[in-house]
């Protein structure tokens, strides 16, 4: 039987990927275009050329079939072909999929933002909504870096440049950009309403990734301001998307919002099911942060349990070897200081407060990172910290801290407020605050939380 020439296996391989693709057979179509860009040989700019669009498609497959983490690699690949055959377009396109995280919890790439800005810059004024794209994720990545005020800035520009081009595409993704950029606490109520138009304009292009991304964050915003309702609304707007369009995204975080909803309601096994089902979808998936974000809502549930002790080995190496990630750092001194260790926690909160407090980076984990310092201070009684631990919750009373992407909750800042003032003996400052945190927590719904309120409340009441 003669053998097939490279081209026509190309061909043949390109093919097979389109049909498999339509059948929503997406792992099978990344395979046949691996092995379409395996038969192409040399460097040539027209071996670049064609290898550049194999590889964004088939990292445009790998992100449907296994997420974005397994497809980076193939993004960077096409990105330098591109950019050797002078394929400005897919350059740009190849260069925003390698930088997309979907966690938006990554640290800074300084070699990200230097390969968006070499495509950038090359971009002509016909491909300037590509280039308002580059311009805003490289805002988005900047950041990530500290000090964050650059990278707003951009980010802020591309917003004001995409609304004056008018493509919608453009603005969706540029909006989502600013989503990451925006610091929520600082005004809850504009970013749901941003993250309320993200999801109306991907439902007006039938992008059923960009709606997932603002329903989402919609989400969390409503549960930021305590509302119930709008929470409700938006994880239903998840599940129909997820079961319209399952994406490993998607799929994970469906029931990572489930795991935060059962926990709200005090459904310890649903949440522990639902948590579980989001760390194993998400780990098979590859996708950034699944991981983390799991283990908090496992450590939160065990907590709410009383099993905390069945699960501190397990925190206190995962601690150990993520020293550096503050959050893990001080939940873990959290819950160990609730299993007894309180010198190792005051040791922990007084590292915190002395060389990390001031400089806390402004992103979704800020609050809960202080809510961790807050819920040590209590645990341990350390009086002498709650002065620059109630200043800093001070600005945000009205609402609530949850991690990250997903949740948990955990608890209103009015709450952690009135737990710091009892601590301090102000009585009547511990009143007024766990009055509204309890008020909050009804509202809501969270019955785990309301429960804490009401005992600090009682207790502050007879002291």
């Amino acid at each position: 039987m003669p053998l097939i020439a490279g081209a026509r296996v190309i061909e043949l391989r390109v093919e097979a990927a389109r049909v498999a693709s339509t059948r929503q057979g997406y792992e099978d179509a990344a395979f046949h275009l691996g092995r379409a860009v395996a038969q192409l040989v040399g460097d040539s700019t027209t071996a670049d050329a064609r290898r550049c669009k194999l590889l964004l498609a088939q990292a445009h497959a790998l992100v449907t079939s296994r997420g974005r983490d397994d497809a980076r690699a193939k993004y960077h690949a096409a990105a330098l072909s591109a950019e050797r055959c002078g394929d400005l377009e897919i350059f740009a396109r190849a260069a925003l999929g390698f930088a997309h995280r979907r966690t938006g919890l990554g640290a800074f790439e300084p070699g990200t933002a230097e390969l968006l800005e070499r495509a950038r810059v090359r971009l002509g004024p016909e491909l300037r909504g590509l280039a308002i794209r580059l311009k805003s994720r490289i805002g988005a990545e900047l950041v990530l870096r500290s000090p964050r005020e650059e990278g707003e800035r951009i980010v802020e520009a591309a917003v004001r440049e995409a609304r004056a081009l008018g493509d919608l595409a453009t603005l969706g993704w540029v909006l989502d950009d600013y989503s990451y950029a925006f610091w929520s606490p600082r005004d809850t109520r504009g970013w749901a309403a941003l993250c309320r138009e993200i999801e109306q304009i991907g439902e007006r292009l039938g992008d059923s990734e960009l709606r997932f991304r603002g329903a989402r964050f919609r989400a969390m915003a409503a549960l930021d301001l305590g509302a119930r309702a709008e929470f409700l609304d938006a994880l239903r707007v998840c599940e129909e998307i997820d079961r319209a369009t399952p994406l490993p995204y998607t799929r994970a975080m469906v029931p990572a919002l489930r795991a935060t909803l059962a926990l709200l309601d005090g459904d310890l096994s649903e949440a522990r099911r639902q948590a579980d089902t989001a760390a194993s979808l998400g780990a098979g998936a590859t996708e950034s942060g699944f991981e983390m974000i799991a283990r908090v809502l496992r450590i939160e549930i065990a907590r709410a349990a009383g099993e905390a002790a069945a699960i501190a080995p397990a925190v206190r190496e995962l601690a150990r070897r993520q020293r550096d990630v503050v959050g893990m750092r001080m939940h873990s001194a959290v819950l160990m200081a609730e299993l007894g260790d309180l010198d190792a926690g005051r040791a922990v909160l007084a590292e915190f407060v002395r060389d990390e407090l001031t400089d806390l980076p402004r992103d979704r984990l800020y609050l809960p990172v202080l809510f961790c310092a807050a819920e040590l201070c209590v645990v341990t009684k350390s009086r002498e910290f709650t002065g620059p631990l109630e200043l800093a919750l001070a600005p945000f009373a009205a609402i609530a801290a949850v991690v990250g992407a997903t949740g948990p909750f955990v608890g209103s800042i009015a709450h952690h407020l009135g737990a710091l003032a009892m601590i301090r003996g102000d009585r009547a400052g511990a009143i007024a605050q766990l009055e509204a945190g309890a008020a909050f927590h009804e509202r809501l719904g969270a019955v785990l939380w309301l429960a804490r309120s009401r005992e600090l409340l009682e207790r502050a009441r007879a002291s």
